[in-house]
């Protein structure tokens, strides 16, 4: 019985996945958004600020976002009328500041501008103290400065995608959807991304493993209260 409480103790509270809407259709938002400009996102009681971002000759600068029915796009200061998060000459990304730590579970990437058809994307995540809505200071700074986060690849075959970003299951409050940064295939990338769906990771067990464990700990406290009567008559033998 103490075995079986504490499996169920032990055992991870299952975590059901949020949508992130990031498109123009549902959400408020729609059209070009000056450089430097964050905007605020919510979803199930997480909010997240997103911002836009470049690198350029080994720096970084801040991008126009812009807020389309496809999705979140980048417009980099660069003459690039793209309003794509794409690898045309420059490295553009967004960045997701979120209010609490969350698994970045799947997302939209929608493609087919400008010739561009390819969604490999550069993934970064990080656990960091800077506050959720104040951007961090990169801006004219060098590219090294992203060395904080932890990235791996997310690639996909020509045309929009939706797909799982996080087979590892990474959790962070910060994290970074860009382009590929190594191009390996030959085929430019550039995307908008539509939707992201994410777990909240400070979950509780669900009503049936409460109720597994209510009645463990009941079968415990009967068989301690079953041992206590049974101990002065197995005394009584002993002296016997």
């Amino acid at each position: 019985m103490i075995a079986a409480v504490a499996a169920c103790g032990m055992s991870a509270p299952a975590l059901a996945s949020d949508v992130l809407w990031l498109d123009s259709d549902h959400t408020a938002y729609g059209g070009d958004y000056s450089n430097g400009t964050s905007l605020l996102f919510s979803s199930a009681g997480v909010n997240v600020r997103v911002s836009a971002w470049t690198i350029a000759n080994g720096s970084l600068y801040q991008s126009s976002l812009g807020v389309w029915d496809g999705g979140l796009g980048v417009k980099n200061p660069f003459s690039d009328n793209s309003h794509t998060v794409d690898n045309s000459g420059y490295q553009d990304f967004l960045l997701f500041q979120f209010d609490q730590v969350v698994e970045l579970d799947w997302a939209r990437f929608n493609t087919g501008w400008h010739n561009m058809n390819d969604t490999d994307a550069r993934i970064g995540y990080d656990l960091t103290n800077l506050a959720w809505g104040t951007q961090p200071a990169w801006q004219g700074g060098s590219a090294s400065q992203l060395n904080v986060f932890d990235f791996y690849s997310s690639n996909a075959s020509s045309g929009n995608s939706y797909r799982d970003i996080n087979p590892g299951s990474y959790t962070g409050n910060l994290w970074l959807i860009g382009t590929s940064t190594s191009n390996t295939d030959g085929n430019l990338d550039g995307f908008k991304l539509e939707k992201l769906t994410f777990k909240q990771t400070g979950g509780v067990p669900e009503p049936s493993t409460w109720a597994m464990l209510l009645v463990g700990f009941f079968g415990i406290g009967g068989a301690l209260r079953t041992s206590r009567r049974r101990q002065p008559a197995n005394a009584a033998l002993t002296a016997a």
